[in-house]
């Protein structure tokens, strides 16, 4: 159906019959979409994003330690999906996320902080959403919703690249990829230059007691309530959490102390068991060997602490999430918009290894200007990460994290409940972040494909699959392919191909940038433990074959010695 049919068709339905089961069910067929939840034909949305979080940080997905009883609601009440890919890095896949369209052809092939001599300034390597872009949140708002969104934009810095400008109608953004979450009480700008918010896309300040859960939850529940009632709305929540640095309210790390003190590889066995238990991966999924390993038993016992508070500290950050999308959806009921809300939840990437204290650009400013000392941890002076070991822990049995194109870097823990969703289920099918804008599209009765002169959407419509989940992990039926700083990953079928390039920053664990063409089986290798190149020359040529034409068609540009002398 295309545009101006779906509209001709919504409006002579009128109000009072879209209300109806019958109409309800008379839009679906039309459409090609599932029936809303009691019929009602134009559902709420709230997409709610977390940064740099592991597949297993949740209790949905194997995290017994961490309590988020608001996401186990949400997955009792919809499905989970296991096998859900984005990109190893953020700002591609909000990108992606907010457009259904390829991140190569919308101004975000790379993250600005990572864009080479050779990218900057070409087409699709902007550093923000170019005019080949559109939005969900413009074409929900062109449709008669009202659009919000609280949180991390870092799609763009100035007022004409903010959320305002991409239409939503109010917004409070964090407009860098990286934050205190407390306001800043360093000497000195991050290297990435000073935090930067807007509000509607005006500058802002923030207040004394503001922390950025609860900020963001706060100005989106004030949003919320702004919508006159019977107004459908799209609203968008990108928390900073639990990306570095690691900081959280006192009483909430305090919750956490000592659950992490037997280690990454204690915790990420009883992640595995959880997950097994649970249905999430097979029960001889053989679990990637984890690389720059601590003999935890032979550190000292104060370092052990200094580690550990790390993992608890993080721990309370997604707590206090947790928490944060509870008060939200307290704000949805007490609207009598609950039962009508398609919720969606995901993390933008793996979980997040690379030490910011470590690294040439970071660690002196940090060393001048927090006090990283273990009693002060987890405070707004203090600013750490996890490091590869708890990373590697949160994404076990996958390879790897954020950064890289294995599964450890991609894949993303995702629920979505509401209309037209199963209850309770669990989804094996592939699915990727462009996939979201369609099928919220699709529900809300929009046609998902973009205007004339836009990139087209190249994401699919979930629906179908969502109605009647399947636990089976099942493959693209053909090649779906991924790009970021050389990473390269094809998929289709039980097949993955991946390629792992070095990446600037000396973020490169040592040893793992192999700079050939890799193959797995994912159907029984979920891990990316057993390289079957020699073995499959002929699918591992199809599948580079596949990368050689999608990146020719999506423009990347390939950089010296990153590309050309790859080993196939």
């Amino acid at each position: 159906m295309n545009q101006l049919n779906r509209r001709i068709f919504m409006a002579a339905l009128g109000a009072t019959a879209l209300a109806s089961g019958v109409a309800g069910r008379a839009l679906a067929q039309a459409t090609g979409s599932a029936a809303p939840a009691g019929g009602a034909a134009r559902p709420n949305i709230l997409l709610i994003l977390a940064d740099d979080m592991g597949w297993s940080d949740i209790a949905p997905f194997g995290a017994a330690e961490i309590a988020t009883p608001t996401l186990d609601a949400l997955a009792a009440d919809g499905t989970r999906l296991t096998n859900f890919h984005v990109s190893p890095f953020c700002s591609p896949t909000r990108a992606m996320l907010l457009t259904g369209q390829d991140n190569h052809q919308i101004g975000l092939g790379n993250m600005i902080e990572l864009i080479a001599p050779e990218q900057k300034g070409q087409p699709g390597y902007e550093g923000h959403l170019n005019d080949r872009a559109v939005t969900i949140a413009q074409r929900l708002k062109e449709a008669g919703y009202r659009t919000m969104m609280a949180g991390k934009w870092h799609l763009g810095l100035d007022e004409a690249h903010s959320p305002a400008a991409w239409g939503f109608d109010r917004s409070f953004a964090m407009m860098r990829g990286e934050a205190n979450h407390y306001p800043y009480q360093g000497k000195a700008p991050s290297p990435d230059g000073p935090d930067l918010y807007r509000e509607d896309g005006k500058e802002t300040g923030l207040p004394a007691d503001f922390y950025s859960t609860d900020g963001f939850v706060g100005h989106l529940n004030a949003y919320l309530d702004e919508v006159p009632q019977g107004t459908p709305f799209f609203a968008y929540l990108a928390f900073t959490a639990p990306h570095s640095p690691l900081q959280a309210p006192a009483a909430l790390i305090a919750k956490y102390k000592g659950r992490y003190d037997a280690g990454p590889a204690a915790l990420a066995e009883a992640r595995m068991a959880r997950m097994k238990e649970l249905g999430l991966i097979p029960t001889d999924a053989k679990p990637h060997a984890m690389i720059e390993q601590k003999d935890w038993a032979a550190l000292p016992a104060e370092d052990r602490a200094a580690w550990s508070r790390r993992m608890e500290i993080y721990a309370a950050m997604i707590d206090s999430m947790d928490a944060g999308i509870g008060r939200v959806m307290d704000k949805l009921r007490e609207k009598g918009a609950a039962d009508n809300t398609l919720v969606v939840f995901l993390s933008d990437n793996g979980a997040a290894g690379a030490l910011r204290e470590g690294n040439p650009k970071w660690g002196p400013w940090i060393k001048d200007n927090f006090d990283n000392s273990l009693d002060n941890m987890g405070t707004g002076t203090s600013y750490l990460s996890t490091g590869s070991d708890w990373a590697q822990a949160s994404m076990a049995p996958f390879a790897l994290f954020k950064g890289f194109t294995t599964e450890g870097g991609t894949l993303s823990p995702v629920i979505m409940a509401g209309p037209g969703i199963a209850k309770g289920g669990i989804s094996g099918r592939f699915g990727e972040v462009k996939d979201i804008a369609p099928t919220l599209l699709t529900l809300a009765g929009v046609d998902p494909a973009a205007p004339a002169g836009k990139a087209p959407v190249t994401g699919a419509d979930m629906l179908p699959a969502l109605a009647r989940p399947d636990a089976t992990q099942v493959g693209p039926d053909r090649p779906m392919v991924m790009e970021l700083v050389g990473g390269r990953a094809v998929h289709k079928g039980d097949w993955k191909a991946v390629l792992i390039t070095s990446r600037p920053s000396g973020l490169k664990p040592e040893g793992v940038a192999t700079r050939k063409w890799q193959l797995y089986n994912l159907a029984n290798d979920p891990g990316e433990t057993t390289d079957l190149a020699a073995e499959q020359p002929q699918v591992l040529a199809e599948l580079a074959q596949a990368y050689d034409a999608w990146a020719k068609e999506n423009g990347v540009i390939s950089l010296p010695g990153m590309f050309e002398d790859i080993i196939r």
